[in-house]
């Protein structure tokens, strides 16, 4: 290696500031390029410092002084101890060891956890060079769901967990998508999320009393007429407008998610039939919608449909998505 064939290769440089983080990530990409290279241990060191800039290249030039000729030339294994000292010392290994021992995936997806977690095992290196420990403190961060199945036969290789873990992720997500079309999926967001984080089941649908004779049926709320009347305008005519099948949870109109309309902040249009206010996954006329829709005039099983003397719309007597 030459010193103008390295020049060529315009490497990035690395001037100490940022996090460890960036230190390491730094030094590992100079690290394979070296070594792509074929590259001896002395053009490493002599190298290496060329890419050194600001307040790094003062600190380096401040070690060469400091270095005697008693203890030695300068070797790769020197730069590496010195520049770890410097840029991610033991005071920040310790916290990173703290934090893997308190690392949770709470509500991360498994390809979020897995990047999280290897970001912070790489430097705790008694247990990134032991792959049985890796893979249990990997294991002990999961979600109860997946623990409670992988442990049935804990994974003793890193990979093994990892690829464990993703798999399970997928199956559960295809088993709720195929509850969401079959409408078997109750409070489809909100039981997600909480069988993500707490490794539950979802709960039933909670039953609702029925009125007696002498008890008259409830009606809907001012507010949720009103909000009724705006989904109308939005989505259909004024007699004959689309409406979500009762028994379907909560589910915003406008963008899918566990709230009420009301609350909703989502302004975008809609890339299925181009209008405003909602998106293409609840879109009456995107024949894959996570809502089930009908006819304001159509009944449906748990649902009753009662018109006023005076031909008023139909109200719904049943929880259905538009709370």
């Amino acid at each position: 290696m030459t010193f103008t064939r390295w020049m060529s290769t315009r490497l990035d440089t690395f001037d100490g500031s940022g996090t460890p983080t960036d230190a390491a990530d730094w030094l590992r990409k100079m690290e394979k390029v070296m070594a792509a290279c074929r590259m001896t241990a002395e053009e490493m060191v002599l190298f290496m410092a060329h890419q050194l800039t600001g307040q790094a290249d003062i600190w380096w030039v401040g070690v060469c002084d400091a270095w005697t000729p008693s203890r030695g030339a300068i070797t790769w294994e020197v730069f590496l101890a010195q520049f770890r000292a410097k840029y991610y010392p033991d005071s920040f290994k310790d916290k990173m060891n703290d934090a893997l021992n308190h690392i949770q995936q709470g509500d991360k997806t498994m390809d979020e956890y897995e990047r999280d977690f290897s970001n912070i095992v790489r430097f705790v290196p008694s247990v990134a060079s032991d792959e049985r420990e890796k893979a249990r403190k990997f294991f002990t961060g999961l979600n109860a769901r997946y623990r409670e199945v992988m442990g049935r036969n804990p994974p003793t290789t890193y990979i093994t967990a990892v690829e464990e873990a993703s798999g399970m992720e997928t199956q559960f997500h295809l088993t709720m998508l195929q509850q969401r079309r079959n409408g078997n999926l109750s409070n489809t967001g909100v039981e997600h999320r909480r069988v993500h984080q707490e490794g539950g089941e979802p709960s039933q649908q909670p039953s609702f009393k029925k009125s007696n004779g002498n008890q008259p049926s409830q009606q809907p709320s001012k507010s949720k007429q009103s909000r009724a009347n705006s989904f109308s305008g939005q989505y259909g005519g004024n007699s004959s407008f689309m409406r979500p099948i009762p028994g379907q949870g909560l589910i915003c109109f406008k963008c899918g998610k566990s709230h009420h309309a009301s609350e909703c902040s989502f302004s975008g249009t809609c890339n299925t039939c181009g209008k405003e206010g909602h998106i293409g996954e609840v879109c009456k006329r995107n024949p894959n919608c996570i809502i089930k829709w009908q006819h304001s005039g159509s009944s449906s099983t748990g649902s009753t449909s009662v018109a006023s003397s005076r031909g008023s719309a139909p109200t719904v007597a049943s929880r259905v998505v538009l709370q």
